[in-house]
């Protein structure tokens, strides 16, 4: 039998922004390293520049990053909800990960 990658595929493409399809676990460990550190630097980037400026100022620095950190948070539930559904579980038990966590 000719067997070719995508016919035996188990998992879907990975979509951060979507609650569907499943992640595998080296998938899911791999974007949950990935995601925070790019996330940080972002922030610590965003924060160096604002540091330069009078207090004043700061203020949108402070919106953007707020909006990084909620970003982050949202692909990163959305990746545990795939992850939930590859071994059977609602979206349910990622919120709730998210909250205890």
């Amino acid at each position: 039998m000719n067997f070719s990658y995508n016919s035996i595929q188990r998992y879907s493409d990975v979509d951060v922004l979507s609650t569907q399809g499943r992640i595998g676990r080296k998938r899911y460990f791999v974007y949950s390293l990935v995601l925070p550190i790019l996330v940080f630097w972002g922030i610590a980037s965003v924060a160096a520049l604002a540091s330069f400026l009078p207090i004043e100022n700061t203020t949108i620095f402070s919106v953007i990053i707020g909006i990084a950190i909620f970003a982050a948070i949202f692909m990163q539930v959305h990746l545990t909800i795939q992850r939930c559904h590859d071994f059977n579980k609602s979206r349910a038990l990622a919120v709730l990960a998210v909250i205890i966590g």
